[in-house]
C-alpha cells in the first residue's frame, strides 16, 4: 500500500526463511492484489524481499505461524452464484473434547449476518456456500471468530450480484 493508501504492483517478490533460503516467488496484479501459499515450518521464521514497478525493493518480515488455529479461504468466481468460504483446523486445535466451535461474520454498512461452524476429529475442514443473492453486492468483510468471539482473521471479498457498472464518457479537453 502506498502513502495513498492505494495497492502498488510487486513486480517480483521472494520469500526466504531465517537462513536466507529461496522458498518461493510471487507477484501481484495491476493494483497490488494476490495472494500465494506458503506452508511454514515450526519455529522457523520467513521474509519476503520485494522489488516494486519502480525498480526500489524492500524487506518484510512475516508473522510468525500458529499451530493451532484454524484457517480462512475465500473463493469466489465470477461466473457462479455462490461464494465459498472454506474453514481448515487440524487435530492440535481441538479441545479435550475433540471438537472446536469457530463463528463468522459476514458485514457491510450495518448489515450482519453471524454464524458457527463446529469441526470434529473426522472432520477438520468445513466449506460453506452462499448465494450472492443473498449478500450485500460490493465490497463485504468476512471475520471468523474463536470460540470466545474474538476475532482472529478477517477478509475482504467483492460480490458481483447486480453489479452494474457505471456508463462513463471520456473526452479529450484540448
Amino acid at each position: 500500500v502506498n502513502n495513498y493508501g492505494y495497492g502498488v504492483k510487486i513486480k517480483n517478490g521472494k520469500i526466504f526463511d531465517q537462513d536466507n533460503t529461496f522458498i518461493k516467488s510471487f507477484e501481484t496484479e495491476i493494483h497490488g492484489l494476490g495472494k500465494f501459499l506458503l506452508y511454514a515450518e515450526k519455529n522457523k521464521k520467513y521474509h519476503a524481499l520485494v522489488e516494486f514497478e519502480d525498480g526500489s525493493k524492500q524487506t518484510f518480515i512475516l508473522p510468525e505461524s500458529n499451530s493451532e488455529g484454524v484457517a480462512l479461504s475465500v473463493k469466489n468466481n465470477s461466473e457462479q452464484d455462490f461464494i465459498a468460504f472454506e474453514f481448515n483446523t487440524n487435530l492440535k486445535s481441538l479441545n479435550p473434547n475433540g471438537s472446536l466451535i469457530a463463528h463468522y461474520l459476514i458485514h457491510k454498512n450495518g448489515k450482519s449476518s453471524l454464524n458457527s461452524i463446529q469441526f470434529n476429529k473426522a472432520n477438520l475442514s468445513k466449506s460453506v456456500l452462499l448465494k450472492k443473492s443473498e449478500i450485500e453486492t460490493g465490497i463485504n468483510i468476512i471475520t471468523l471468530f474463536n470460540k470466545d468471539l474474538q476475532p482472529i482473521s478477517e477478509r475482504k471479498f467483492f460480490n458481483n450480484y447486480n453489479f452494474i457498472l457505471p456508463d462513463i464518457k471520456l473526452e479529450r479537453i484540448k
